[in-house]
This record gives C-alpha cells, structure tokens and sequence, in this order.
C-alpha cells in the first residue's frame, strides 16, 4: 500500500466501518469530585475510550480558526484581515458546533488507524 502524506485527503468511502459510542457526563459537584471521577473512568479497563475535555474541543476550535480567543483577538487581527470573520463570543452553539467537528475528525483517525492496522 503506498503511504499518503499526513494533509493529503483520504476517501472516506474507502475507510473501513466504525462504531463510535458518545456519552456526555455532566457533573454537578465540585472540580476535585468530578476530577476523581473522571480518573476512576479513565483507569478502568473498559474498551478503548477518549475523554474529551471542554478546554480540548476550545483548543481544536482555535486551531481550526473556527473560534478567536477575545484576548488574542488583537494580534490576530494584526496578522491575517479574515480574523474579524471568526467568532470571538463562545455562546453554547459555538462550542457544540466545534465538538461535532473535533468528534468528526477523531472518528476519521480512528478508522484510519485501522484501515492501517488491517494491511
């Protein structure tokens, strides 16, 4: 199999199937409870799981120019005129819509992995 440059588009037609389950856990305590939690579910020994954090999916969002942190905003501006086009207020709407992007995307690695790991 000829290997594919890390940017180059892959058909996702040709990936093979992949089953994701996600959940969203809500805690309604403190950040040192949620935190022992959310430790006690990553050390499980369940299937393969990604835990993907509130400050992750914001992360990616301004790595994908999808949402402009107000305090870079500035430099940002400075640099690259289509700046003022991207969101700078994180509203619930935003953060979803970077999630199911960031989810989409993680989903697309995974079954590239395995359509390397069946060659």
């Amino acid at each position: 199999m000829k290997s594919k440059k890390k940017d180059e588009d892959i058909d996702i037609s040709t990936l093979p199937p992949w089953f994701p389950i996600a959940c969203n856990l809500n805690f309604g305590t403190s950040k040192e409870r949620s935190a022992k939690l959310i430790k006690a579910l990553q050390t499980s020994t369940y299937e393969t799981k990604k835990f993907i954090t509130r400050e992750e999916i914001i992360n990616y969002g301004k790595e994908k120019n999808l949402y402009l942190d107000p305090i870079t905003q500035a430099d940002k501006l400075k640099k690259d005129k289509a700046a003022a086009e991207i969101p700078t207020e994180l509203t619930p709407e935003l953060l979803g819509k970077i999630f199911v992007h960031y989810y989409n995307d993680i989903v697309i690695q995974a079954r590239k992995v395995a359509l390397i790991l069946n060659y």
